[in-house]
């Protein structure tokens, strides 16, 4: 088994990590090639050392796709070779996502995560595993926080993203905060000018931004955004969540259904095992299943 492990975030690190282990513990031979990120080479038993695509071959090769410049070289090695790719989800999908690779296997969130990324696909076949990354938001979510409950909702900010129109990100943060109250949330990769500069306009209309480093299970107050990871990982540690966008577009409101997300203010989200089952271990088992079976 090849990993194919591209720079991503630390959930999906923490998901591969414990495939790698589960893989090898039921004695597959498993090499991770990357492009610089070691994070995942210690997973790996065995004598380290520097490898690229055309050094390893595999029955199958197992990540997020074939768009980022790892993914890319070894699905091109497994239709030369003609091994299985198997694309592992690592977040929400939007009609913005890349499509997946010709001849993939999708590991996916839910089944209807699998049909909408394979819609009108013949060459690619897909199946529901859970996502582990909701299922360890779960269990790690404590039953309480120290802080105070609060009806002071908090705005999920999401500037960095490409798929809503500045007017759409702007209009929809400044409207819910200025007649709510909420508190601003700048998401973390909120770094380049014009998040800034939406930020200062937020401040001149009397928002407030949130600069607490606390971690989004410690709020106990409704949270709210436009299409986040993070309004699926409150909602699974118990947090109320709500979508909200103004306007949505169309392909919001179907993704809001697709992940079972409420719209502000009358509906909470409300998730069923289907996205989050209750044992992540469970979720690595059916991974690492699919791909020694296949």
């Amino acid at each position: 088994m090849i990993v194919a492990f591209d720079t991503v975030n630390p959930s999906t690190v923490r998901t591969f990590h414990d495939v790698v282990d589960r893989l090898q513990g039921a004695g597959a031979t498993v090499t991770v090639v990357d492009s610089g990120d070691t994070r995942l080479r210690h997973s790996v038993t065995g004598e380290a050392r520097v490898v690229t695509a055309e050094d390893v071959s595999a029955g199958a090769v197992i990540g997020i796709g074939h768009y980022a410049a790892t993914g890319s070289a070894l699905w091109r090695l497994s239709r030369r070779r003609n091994s299985r790719f198997f694309v592992l989800q690592h977040g929400l999908l939007t009609p913005f996502a890349p499509p997946l690779p010709h001849g993939a296997r999708l590991l996916a969130w839910s089944s209807d995560d699998a049909a909408f990324w394979t819609a009108d696909r013949s060459d690619a076949h897909a199946t529901a595993v859970g996502s582990h990354m909701l299922s360890s938001a779960r269990a790690e979510s404590t039953a309480s926080s120290a802080a105070p409950d609060t009806d002071r909702p908090l705005f999920l900010g999401q500037m960095h993203g490409a798929e809503l129109s500045w007017s759409v990100k702007i209009r929809s943060a400044l409207e819910f905060c200025r007649d709510t109250g909420a508190l601003y949330r700048p998401h973390p990769s909120e770094t380049s000018q014009l998040s800034h500069a939406a930020h200062s306009a937020l401040r001149v209309a009397g928002v407030e931004i949130d600069t607490s480093p606390s971690p989004l299970s410690e709020w106990n107050g409704p949270v709210v955004g436009m299409f986040s990871t993070g309004l699926l990982e409150a909602a699974v540690a118990g947090q109320r969540t709500f979508g909200y966008a103004a306007p949505a577009p169309q392909w919001v409101e179907e993704f809001w259904t697709r992940y079972q997300i409420g719209r502000w203010p009358d509906s909470p989200t409300r998730l069923d095992e289907s996205l989050a089952p209750r044992d992540p271990d469970a979720v690595v088992r059916m991974i690492v299943d699919e791909v020694g079976t296949q």
